[in-house]
């Protein structure tokens, strides 16, 4: 259990009780396991959590094998952790326990220890990934299509498992191959869509031959689809062996690829291509500029049919494209770009690009600089006339080779197309945002892509880009704001130290470019807002108070309320006027956001003094907010008014949703691009600092942690820089992970410096007794009185039935007088 990092918990001789358990009378089942590392301690805490009758039996991988060979052959029922699909399933078939579904909330609760951890939920299933040697898909397309097509499901793996002879694990005399050709032979798949003929022409273009008749297919194929079985079946024993310390895979997932224009009322992937320079080159040499664009044209098109893409029409030398899924959009912008590089261009027209670029030496040498944080090797000095750059593949791969195109991919929804000389054309919002952006790019090789359209991706697309988030930007005033994100092959990831900023668009948001990281005075802020405990009890609370008509009105509501319906309502609410003023907040202030999920904030400033005043800033911003009424009416969002209020003090306690903060500052150990967003993701003791200050914050408190050496010098700067904040410590902090004791400061905004907070070595008994209480119709704070500054302990009385909890109070750091 050490490599689990546990702490709290331990085992007692190679068994591990929960709290529900008593060791010594034995009244709980047992569960098989290899050991604690096998789950990460997450099942231990979810059997806690659910008060399962269930202790954990750790009996190393051969013995639990031989365990359950053992009861299995008793005919004793028992309970395993396992992975599938797996041979052993195919010896002794099981049921998959029903558990709570995983969510993401669930998650953010784990922790490795069970005594510490509060998930109550499945773990999150990891998916087997299908993974194709690029120089071989490049030079084998039927192969990599075939490769891209086949899905096999869990119990077709599980039957060709059992049905193959023991050297293989299974049951069955077959071998691999006569499995899988019997899987063929029975299957109702139509596994025949799954085969791409080409042949090359003299011309060396790849061209489409018609099929054959299906007896025909098959033959000539079989030995493909039976290599790809055996091959499937292996790789399959292969990956789960290595993944099982990762455990909980499910079957393959794969995103079925549409054939034909998108029509109306679908999602439509608009990419459109143009070619850096076109125009002078055209003036420099008109007859190997012809060629190039034949060869360009050959390009776009054959990747078009293989990446399933729709040409809509061109204008000029730029193709205006539309595909079905982001995922076939981006595979084929990066292939794009990798097959520029190994086209056979015109000498003389590779020289005359050279000749252009370096008129822009300066202009790149300024994105370069601005660039070296970022870890993509814009150290090195290198022009744009030099074909291999250094940190690229060691000089093998090219970072510039001929043509240089640029891509713009956007999505949306299609609502008008018109048929124009036989081809669909597309009208409407998604097509002028494209337009628009693919305008805005200046350097050919950046591919940019709304983050509407990559959010969108399965991260298997994106194994093999690098992504560099541009921040937000407004096309027109007209038109929605979005943001970018430019796009590599990761084995280009330096061509991001050259591209130029984008134009005729304005800029609302930092790019990872401009992210804070040059000093020590770097400041990060980990926040979240304090999950909603949404009861229907709460909500029937809120439904029957006077305030719900009024409240129903604007929300555009005049039927009753279901119960189901509405928690999704509200949550809709919450979140989305939450986010908006977040992050208008968040701007206005100079921070840049490195991470965002629902109800999360990764926050970076340049300076110290920059966090702090936006930390208190935004607790009275989102008091200020405009919640609908209903939310307010919810115990977790109510409005807390103060019955005496000295000048100078917010009317309100609380009001809205809660959020907790933690800020800490130092040296950061890197700064590097996130492999999916592209945000600059920050790593360090300053990271897991700020996080861990943030982890025993109430929902409105701002905690801050220094050193204790340094603390006299963190209030004065505060006091003197933030003068509309009060500042004071909390006192010393032990935090996990944390080396050395570190002082915590509570900062505030003066005017909301009549907010209680319970003490941090008792939040634990605050949450408790909150928990408690959480299923009543009504609760009342009692009494007391208000005082503006912290300096004594006082009881805060809240009145609940006798039969529910003891009268017995708990202690806030401050005194307060308010109603719910």
């Amino acid at each position: 259990y050490e490599e689990a990092l546990w702490n709290e918990s331990t085992c007692l001789e190679g068994k591990w009780y929960p709290p529900q358990c008593n060791p010594s009378t034995g009244d709980c089942k047992e569960m098989f396991m290899v050991n604690p590392v096998w789950s990460g301690g997450w099942y231990e805490g979810l059997v806690k959590n659910l008060e399962l009758d269930f202790h954990m039996v750790y009996l190393g991988y051969q013995g639990l094998i031989n365990q359950i060979e053992t009861l299995y052959q008793q005919k004793r029922g028992y309970v395993h952790y396992w992975w599938e699909p797996e041979v052993l399933l195919t010896h002794h078939k099981s049921v998959r326990m029903t558990l709570p579904e995983f969510s993401d909330e669930c998650s953010s609760k784990f922790q490795p220890d069970p005594a510490l951890s509060g998930v109550h939920c499945e773990d999150k299933s990891q998916n087997l990934f299908k993974l194709l040697n690029k120089e071989l898909s490049l030079a084998e397309p039927d192969l990599f299509y075939l490769w891209e097509k086949f899905s096999i499901s869990n119990t077709d793996q599980l039957d060709m498992m059992r049905s193959v002879n023991s050297e293989f694990g299974g049951l069955g005399n077959l071998t691999i191959y006569e499995a899988a050709c019997n899987w063929l032979k029975t299957t109702d798949v139509d596994w025949p869509s799954w085969i791409s003929i080409q042949e090359m022409t003299e011309k060396g273009e790849v061209v489409s031959v018609e099929k054959k008749s299906e007896s025909g297919l098959r033959s000539e194929t079989l030995i493909w689809i039976l290599g790809l079985c055996a091959g499937a079946l292996i790789a399959i024993a292969i990956i789960v062996y290595a993944l099982v310390f990762y455990g909980r895979l499910k079957s393959i997932v794969i995103r079925s690829i549409a054939h034909g224009p998108p029509g109306v009322g679908s999602a439509g992937y608009f990419l459109f291509t143009d070619i850096q320079d076109s125009t002078a080159l055209w003036e420099k040499n008109k007859t190997d500029m012809y060629q190039a664009i034949q060869l360009h044209h050959s390009c776009v098109r054959t990747l078009l049919k293989k990446h399933h893409g729709y040409e809509m029409g061109t204008q000029g030398d730029a193709f205006l494209c539309v595909f079905h899924s982001v995922d076939d959009a981006l595979r084929f912008a990066m292939t794009l770009q990798l097959t520029f590089l190994t086209v056979d261009w015109p000498l003389q027209l590779t020289k005359d690009i050279d000749e252009i670029m370096a008129t822009r030496l300066d202009d790149i040498a300024q994105v370069e600089a601005k660039s070296s944080h970022l870890n993509l090797g814009c150290d090195q000095s290198y022009g744009p006339n030099q074909l291999s750059h250094p940190t690229c593949g060691k000089g093998k791969d090219k970072l510039w080779r001929g043509l240089r195109v640029r891509v713009a991919v956007h999505c949306g929804e299609i609502t008008s197309t018109q048929e124009i000389s036989g081809r669909i054309v597309y009208s409407g919002t998604p097509v002028d945002e494209t337009k628009y952006i693919i305008d805005s790019v200046v350097s050919g090789g950046q591919v940019v892509c709304s983050d509407a359209a990559l959010s969108t991706a399965l991260n298997a697309s994106l194994v093999d880009v690098c992504p560099l988030h541009l921040g937000r930007w407004e096309l027109e005033e007209s038109l929605q704001k979005l943001d970018l994100v430019s796009l590599t092959p990761l084995s280009l990831a330096a061509r991001h130290c050259q591209f130029l900023p984008l134009k005729s668009i304005t800029q609302l948001t930092p790019s990872a470019y401009e992210c804070p990281h040059a000093c020590e005075e770097t400041t990060l802020v980990f926040c979240s807002l304090v999950k909603l405990k949404i009861t229907e009890l709460q909500l029937e609370a809120a439904i029957s108070k006077t305030a719900f008509a009024h409240s129903t009105r604007r929300l555009g509501r005049s039927a009753p309320l279901n119960s189901v319906s509405d928690l999704r309502l509200v949550k809709k609410h919450i979140l989305p006027l939450f986010q908006e003023v977040m992050e208008a907040s968040i701007h206005s202030h100079g921070g840049y956001i490195a991470e965002t999920q629902p109800g999360f904030y990764l926050v970076a400033f340049h300076k110290p003094e920059a966090a702090v005043a936006w930390a208190v800033n935004i607790q009275k911003e989102l008091m200020d907010a405009s919640w609908q009424p209903l939310v307010l009416q919810l115990d977790s969002c109510c409005e807390m008014l103060a019955f005496e209020n000295p000048e100078g003090r917010h009317p309100y306690v609380f009001r809205g949703p809660r959020l907790k903060m933690g800020i800490a500052w130092g040296d950061l150990q890197a700064v590097a691009l996130h492999a999916t967003t592209g945000r600059a993701a920050y790593y360090g003791p300053t990271v897991n600092l700020a996080a861990r200050v943030e982890a025993p914050a109430s929902g409105g408190q701002v905690l801050l942690a220094t050193s204790p050496e340094k603390e006299s010098k963190a209030i004065s700067m505060i006091q003197s820089r933030v003068p509309q904040a009060s500042c004071f410590s909390i006192g010393p902090l032990q935090m996990k992970g944390i080396s050395g004791v570190k002082s915590i400061l509570q900062v505030q905004l003066r005017e909301l410096s009549h907010r209680p907070f319970p003490s941090i070595s008792q939040d634990s008994i605050f949450s408790k007794l909150e928990k408690k209480l959480s299923s009543r119709k009504s609760l009342m704070i009692e009494e007391a009185s208000l005082t503006g500054e912290h300096k004594s302990d006082s009881e805060v009385k809240i009145k609940v039935p006798r039969s529910s909890v003891n009268r017995s109070l708990f202690r806030s750091t401050t005194k307060m007088h308010a109603t719910l």
